[in-house]
């Protein structure tokens, strides 16, 4: 590899300019990122650092079971200017302005994970300043990012719930007051902890204006990555249901009113239903369930197959829904069908 007048390899260019551009990284993150080992990264963030191109905080704000500790790196002043100097071009940020308060910090480190899951499988992520810029969301706005799909081009803008202490009324109420008012058709809220899921989709289900939405969708962050990539843009689901269970989709007719607003219909052991496909957590499906109500039933005839796993108790949210069938899949079907 050529020098640069600094002394800086290619391979130091690409740490730099990834780090300008996701504000900040961990050490696995370059990893990935680069390709390179572990004690190799190590090396050349010490050089790094030794010279003055790139800084080292602790990691703060996590909670024990998280997996968010150890060290973090930002790019200095200096580093912009080797990179400037190196051909980088519109570089129009200094250092401080990519500065992450010591509580965002998680936020930002599992937003460039779901950054780099999402890209590596075709999609187009904007961070929280570019989504804001481009759409002309508020810049105190707690949104994380916006995902766009490779298969429909859809929209799914997305929050990271992630926090060591509890959730203030304060935020919480913010935070529903901006999804209240966002004209999006998708949004995804990912989740970190069971705890946390549990308390979101409580939350949402009393207080958000969900039927505003196309899809509204609580997920744990791991399982709801794999969801959204494979699952969300396909009909891969349906050959899941069809495969697994024997489940065959049906298409509507022109001309015949149906009573429930539902995308999907269903032929299940001698029946046809409406699909409400939980799987997902998708509360729109929860909502137009919950308004299917047992005069239209009696009009339409076709009950509700909710598809639904152990996570929530959706029988105890559906209990004065008698026109309800239940199939519980074990998400871990849903994640090993893909492989």
């Amino acid at each position: 590899m050529l020098k640069t007048k600094e002394g800086l390899l290619e391979r130091d260019l690409k740490i730099l300019k990834d780090l300008y551009d996701f504000r900040l990284l961990t050490v696995n993150q370059i990893v990935i990122r680069t390709g390179y080992a572990k004690w190799s990264i190590y090396k050349y963030i010490r050089a790094l650092i030794k010279s003055g191109f790139v800084t080292k905080k602790r990691i703060k704000g996590y909670t024990e079971n998280s997996n968010l500790k150890g060290d973090y790196f930002r790019i200095t002043n200096k580093g912009i200017t080797a990179l400037k100097r190196n051909g980088y071009e519109n570089l129009r940020y200094v250092s401080s302005d990519l500065k992450v308060s010591d509580i965002r910090v998680p936020i930002e480190i599992l937003f460039n994970d779901v950054h780099y899951n999402l890209q590596q499988n075709g999609w187009t992520v904007l961070g929280s300043r570019k989504a804001k810029e481009k759409y002309g969301i508020n810049r105190i706005d707690n949104l994380s990012g916006v995902a766009s799909s490779p298969v429909l081009n859809n929209e799914y803008p997305f929050y990271i719930f992630h926090f060591f202490g509890d959730m203030s009324d304060v935020y919480i109420g913010k935070i529903i007051s901006e999804i209240n008012k966002y004209k999006f058709r998708n949004i995804v809220l990912f989740t970190t902890t069971p705890e946390m899921f549990e308390e979101i989709m409580d939350l949402m289900i009393k207080k958000a204006d969900i039927f505003t939405y196309k899809t509204f969708r609580v997920l744990p962050l791991q399982y709801g990555l794999q969801y959204l990539i494979n699952y969300a843009e396909t009909n891969l689901i349906y050959d899941f249901l069809e495969d697994e269970y024997d489940i065959l989709r049906v298409q509507k007719e022109e001309g015949v009113r149906y009573e429930a607003d539902f995308d999907d219909l269903v032929y299940y052991e001698g029946e046809e239903y409406y699909l409400a496909n939980l799987l997902d957590f998708n509360l729109v499906n929860y909502h137009k369930s919950k308004y299917y109500k047992k005069e239209q039933y009696e009009k339409d005839g076709r009950k509700i197959l909710a598809l639904v796993n152990n996570r929530i108790n959706y029988r105890e949210l559906f209990k004065n829904i008698h026109h309800t069938e239940f199939l519980e899949i074990n998400p871990n079907e849903i994640i090993e069908y893909i492989y």
